[in-house]
């Protein structure tokens, strides 16, 4: 009996973190700066009397993730990011196009679903979180301040018990205004008024290295 308690102390004390992961999961904290690629969809019909169209420019963008896995298949994180850009309310006719630069900054409080077991190197994951989004444009105008949310899918490849890489893709839409839309009846709740939501859709692609600890 000695001999064999010798022998699995020995074990134990060679296992490499991520083999000793199946016996007892250990919760840890991860910060990772990400840097990418944020893509941007189109507005139409932005004011019916000026412009027909609201664009962005496609722009690098970069942040950081403070995270928490505190299970074995659920991760949590806060997800800063920062995007300087331009934004192109393309005329009518008669009316020239007007082009203004745009910072944004995105904050959004995630979760997600950790495929693959707690101690692989490989693990994907699935999720989403809420958050908030300031557009700041230039030229002496107003920021704006909206709720947003974002749908994720990536992956995290970890080199070591510390280190890693994280690749990321995120649907991003952002609501940005509100303008006419009509009234509308039915047989059931009679008449009322609806207007026509405008969203800005947004695909965030980003990488980094994660620091765990």
């Amino acid at each position: 009996m000695r001999r064999m308690l010798i022998a699995a102390a020995v074990a134990f004390a060679v296992l490499p973190g991520s083999a000793l992961a199946q016996f007892g999961y250990q919760p840890h904290w991860e910060l990772t700066p990400m840097a990418g690629y944020r893509t941007y969809g189109s507005l139409t019909n932005t004011d019916a009397a000026k412009y027909s169209e609201l664009t962005f420019k496609s722009a690098f963008s970069w942040g950081a993730a403070l995270g928490y896995s505190f299970q074995p298949n659920l991760d949590a994180d806060v997800t800063f990011s920062y995007t300087s850009t331009d934004a192109t309310a393309v005329g009518r006719v008669g009316t020239p196009n007007r082009t203004i630069g745009v910072k944004q900054y995105d904050t959004l409080f995630n979760a997600y679903y950790m495929f693959g077991d707690p101690g692989a190197s490989f693990r994907p994951y699935l999720g989403g979180g809420i958050g908030f989004t300031i557009l700041s444009p230039e030229q002496n105008l107003d920021s704006l301040t909206r709720f947003s949310f974002g749908l994720a899918g990536g992956a995290k490849w970890y080199f070591g018990e510390h280190v890693g890489l994280r690749f990321e893709a995120r649907w991003m839409p952002l609501y940005l205004y509100s303008t006419a839309g009509g009234t509308w009846c039915d047989p059931f709740y009679g008449c009322y008024y609806v207007s026509n939501d405008h969203m800005l859709q947004q695909g965030d692609f980003k990488a980094g290295v994660i620091v765990r600890f």
